[in-house]
């Protein structure tokens, strides 16, 4: 009887650790809704995998629309790949970083960049991973679309502000959760808000 009910909990618990977590946000630009981003969370083994998956439709003379996804993979607190497809009405762009030893292969297409390089620095946090824990401590996370590191810092207002290629995005934080991000938009910035946006 006592290896039984061992054996269940045993099986019960391993069911919860390969749970997925997912937070859903709210996209707006100019005061209007024009899409939700999921971030998800999940256990592989002894990996975790990390995916943001977001889809954008909205009039501005024309319509735009983009479908993003990024999955990235850690083997503990190292990142050991990650990938960027975006279709979007401007093209279809894809960015690839793999861990080669101690270095990192970038392959990036992204709208209006494009590189085949190599980062010689460790990875420890990327965009995906800010969506689930508090940047502590970290002076760079990776963009992943870009395959660049890009220079964080905290702000006086608590925020964390993200910069690369002249772009600033900002992550606000409550109780160690992503609640809010501001992200660079040439024209007017547009938010990123949990659903429900009260904790």
């Amino acid at each position: 009887m006592v290896t039984q009910l061992v054996f269940l909990l045993t099986v019960f618990l391993t069911a919860l650790s390969g749970m997925a977590q997912t937070h859903r946000y709210q996209i707006t630009w100019a005061g209007a809704n024009i899409g939700v981003l999921q971030a998800t969370r999940s256990q592989e083994d002894s990996l975790t995998v990390y995916t943001l998956q977001s889809q954008v439709n909205f009039w501005f003379f024309q319509r735009i629309h983009v479908r993003y996804h990024l999955r990235s993979v850690y083997q503990g607190d190292v990142l050991l790949s990650s990938e960027v497809t975006t279709q979007s009405s401007r093209g279809d762009f894809r960015t690839t970083v793999t861990k080669e030893g101690s270095r990192y292969r970038v392959r990036a297409r992204a709208y209006e960049y494009q590189a085949d390089t190599t980062l010689h620095l460790p990875i420890e946090f990327n965009v995906a991973r800010l969506y689930f824990q508090e940047p502590h401590g970290q002076t760079y996370v990776l963009t992943d679309a870009y395959g660049l590191p890009g220079e964080l810092r905290l702000a006086p207002d608590g925020a964390y502000a993200l910069a690369f290629r002249g772009k600033r995005n900002r992550f606000f934080y409550r109780s160690g959760k992503m609640v809010r991000a501001s992200m660079y938009s040439p024209l007017k910035n547009y938010e990123i808000r949990l659903i429900p946006a009260a904790l």
